[in-house]
Order: C-alpha cells, then sequence, then structure tokens
C-alpha cells in the first residue's frame, strides 16, 4: 500500500512539473453506495449489504506529462454525502456519511475525429477521510444517536480506494460514470474465532465543466 501511494504522489509531482498544460474541472455527483459487511465466525461465514444514496461536488485538475501526448494526471479534492432510511412498523432507523475525497488518476484525452466530443478513461487512487459517521434510532417520540466510530474502535476514519472510469466532453461540458472500490477496510477486526469485514462499493454518476 505504501509503495502504491509513493507512486501515485510522484506521479502527480511529475505532472505538476512536466507541462503548463493545465484543464481545471467542477462537477456535481450522484451515487447509489452499497455498505458491505461480512463476518466469519467459528468457521460459519455470513454478509449483508445496506444501500445508500450519495451526492457530492469535487473540483478536479490535470496537467498533462508531456505536451506531444495526450495523457495526463489529474488530481484533486471532494466532499461526499451519503445516507439511507428504513423504517419498520416500531422504529426507523437512518444513517448519515460525510468523506473527504482526494483522487489521483491517469486520464487519458481521446478526440472523436472531426467532431467536438473527446472520450476521457481514467484509473486511479483515493484517500477518503471520514468526517461523520453517525447511525440514528427513532421509536416513538425518542431519537437515540451513535457516532459509528466511537461505537465500533476498529472503524477507520482514513481509508484508500480506487476508481476507474470514462467522461465524455462536449466543449468545455461533460457527463461521467465511473466504480469506485475499496483498498483498504471501513472496519476491519478479528478475534480468537471471528473476523468481521466492512467496505464500500459505488457507481458515480457525474455533470461538470471544464475550463
Amino acid at each position: 500500500m505504501k509503495k502504491l501511494l509513493i507512486i501515485a504522489a510522484s506521479v502527480a509531482l511529475f505532472g505538476v512539473t512536466a507541462s503548463a498544460q493545465v484543464i481545471n474541472s467542477v462537477e456535481l455527483g450522484y451515487s447509489p453506495v452499497t455498505l458491505n459487511s461480512n463476518a466469519t465466525i467459528i468457521g460459519l461465514n455470513g454478509s449483508e449489504s445496506e444501500n445508500l444514496n450519495a451526492i457530492s461536488a469535487s473540483w478536479s485538475q490535470a496537467r498533462a506529462i508531456l505536451d506531444s501526448t495526450p495523457l495526463y494526471v489529474q488530481y484533486g479534492a471532494g466532499v461526499q454525502y451519503a445516507w439511507n432510511v428504513e423504517e419498520t412498523d416500531l422504529v426507523k432507523t437512518s444513517k448519515d456519511f460525510l468523506t473527504i475525497k482526494v483522487p489521483v488518476n491517469v486520464l487519458f484525452d481521446l478526440a472523436i475525429p472531426s467532431t467536438p466530443v473527446h472520450l476521457m478513461p481514467f484509473a486511479g487512487v483515493n484517500v477518503q477521510g471520514y468526517l461523520l459517521g453517525q447511525q440514528s434510532m427513532t421509536g416513538g417520540k425518542t431519537t437515540t444517536k451513535v457516532d459509528l466510530f466511537e461505537e465500533y474502535e476498529d472503524m477507520n476514519r482514513v481509508v484508500l480506494g480506487w476508481q476507474a472510469g470514462a467522461k465524455v466532453a462536449f466543449q468545455n461540458f461533460f457527463v461521467g460514470v465511473s466504480y469506485e472500490g475499496p483498498i483498504t477496510n471501513l472496519l476491519h477486526t478479528t478475534g480468537s474465532n471471528s473476523e468481521i469485514k466492512m467496505n464500500t462499493h459505488q457507481v458515480n454518476i457525474s455533470l461538470g465543466i471544464s475550463f
């Protein structure tokens, strides 16, 4: 993992110093998020998942590695809010997560001949920092809120992930679709006869403008 982060940082630094060709972008996104939990207890395996909705806003900058090639290093920062609500006859349960993400991608800018359209596939890694992870339970007139990072001491506020996808640009506007998965776990705890892991997967759909 350390080698991967060193490589990503080195590539980003090389992109910053190697070329003055720069593309700045801002984008808004929507993401269906799946929160997966896997447990092994006394040799028995079990898993469950929860679906969340997420919205995000981000800024990024892409710099050409060499002026003569359409290959870029893209880096930036964004914030994402994810939530879900589940209700039964007796209890209403909700989860809320607020996350800051710092991605680093390698991006290829492919111009479609005789059109103003560009196809931009990309792939890279990201660092995610959780500012909030909260669960609320409401029964009758009583609401109980739990900080998940305090409740589960093995939950990690900082995790590493990866992403891959593509953007389609028309002049200064673009739409993007990507898939994001974990490299490290949001939760990983082990005991003498047990192991529990929790992580997230998501599809990102975005609209943006470059300048």
